[in-house]
C-alpha cells in the first residue's frame, strides 16, 4: 500500500519535471523577424524588421517570451500554448509554438474598429 501510495505521489511530479527538462533547452536568444500589422478605419500599417529575443526562465513552473509567461505544464506535446481572451466587443490572445529550435509568437488584438497585430519568427541561436 505504501509503494502504491508512493507511486501515485511521484508520478505527477516526475510529470512535469521531464516536461520542464523537455522545453528547457528553449531558453536562450532567438534571432527573429517580426512583423507588425495594424489596421483601423480602412487604414493600415505593416512593417517589418529583425530583432534580437529571448525566452528566459521565470520560475520553476514557467518560461517566459516578451510578456507571456509561459506554464510548462500547459505546453502541448507538440511545443504549442496559447492565451486567449474575449469580452463582449474585444478579442485578443497570445500564442507561442516551439520546435525545432525554433519559435513562433503571436500577440492579436481586434476590437470592432481596428485590429493589430505582432508575429516573431525566430532560430535559437
Amino acid at each position: 500500500m505504501k509503494k502504491i501510495f508512493l507511486i501515485l505521489l511521484l508520478t505527477p511530479f516526475l510529470f512535469f519535471a521531464c516536461q520542464k527538462n523537455e522545453y528547457n533547452s528553449y531558453i536562450g536568444t532567438y534571432e527573429c523577424e517580426v512583423i507588425y500589422h495594424w489596421d483601423s478605419s480602412g487604414v493600415s500599417i505593416d512593417t517589418t524588421y529583425n530583432e534580437m529575443a529571448e525566452i528566459i526562465e521565470k520560475d520553476e513552473k514557467n518560461m517566459q517570451f516578451r510578456d507571456l509567461p509561459i506554464p510548462y505544464k500547459y505546453i502541448s506535446k507538440e511545443g504549442y500554448f496559447a492565451d486567449d481572451n474575449f469580452i463582449p466587443g474585444y478579442i485578443w490572445g497570445r500564442q507561442i509554438t516551439l520546435r525545432n529550435d525554433s519559435l513562433l509568437y503571436l500577440h492579436h488584438e481586434a476590437g470592432a474598429d481596428h485590429s493589430w497585430s505582432l508575429r516573431y519568427k525566430g532560430k535559437k541561436l
